[in-house]
């Protein structure tokens, strides 16, 4: 059973994000402008904490596209990396055996005491899946965003 997906982030809305950010600082920047403030320092230092606020976000949502997440079942495993640039590093790696609970973050999982071990997707805003697996006698969870028909192979292969 092999079965494999990569998952990135859109463009569309991080172009939108920056655009926004960018109109919203140049508002900031002309609304400094009218207040009056006690030496033209103050204002000068003000500018330049917009100004690289204002890039830091835009880097921010630059690197953000770089990052995939590359979700695979391989030899009774679930596997999840993170490709990022040139590298590609695996995050986690379960045996779907192992897996007592996979499905939407509102479902069965509350009723396990498991500790979230990280949120592996690339648009935290839109809802994913979570997956409550089992090892060494305590639950773990993690949430992830791949296809429906992956998840579908997931359920099919857990031993219930």
């Amino acid at each position: 059973m092999m079965h494999k997906e990569v998952v990135g982030r859109r463009r569309a809305p991080v172009i939108a994000i920056v655009l926004f950010v960018i109109t919203f600082m140049l508002y900031v920047h002309e609304g400094l402008k009218h207040i009056d403030f006690d030496s033209n320092k103050t204002l000068l230092i003000l500018n330049l904490i917009v100004l690289f606020l204002t890039l830091y976000i835009i880097i921010k949502e630059y690197r953000s596209c770089k990052v995939y997440y590359k979700y695979a079942i391989i030899a009774n495993k679930l596997i999840i990396n993170k490709i990022s640039g040139e590298s590609e590093d695996n995050l986690i790696s379960v045996k779907i055996n192992d897996i007592a609970y996979i499905g939407s973050k509102a479902g069965e999982s509350k009723k396990y005491n498991a500790r979230s071990i990280g949120h592996f997707m690339c648009e935290k805003l839109r809802p994913g899946h979570c997956c409550v697996y089992e090892k060494d006698g305590k639950y773990y969870k993690f949430n992830f965003k791949p296809s429906n028909s992956f998840i579908d192979r997931v359920k099919k292969y857990m031993v219930k």
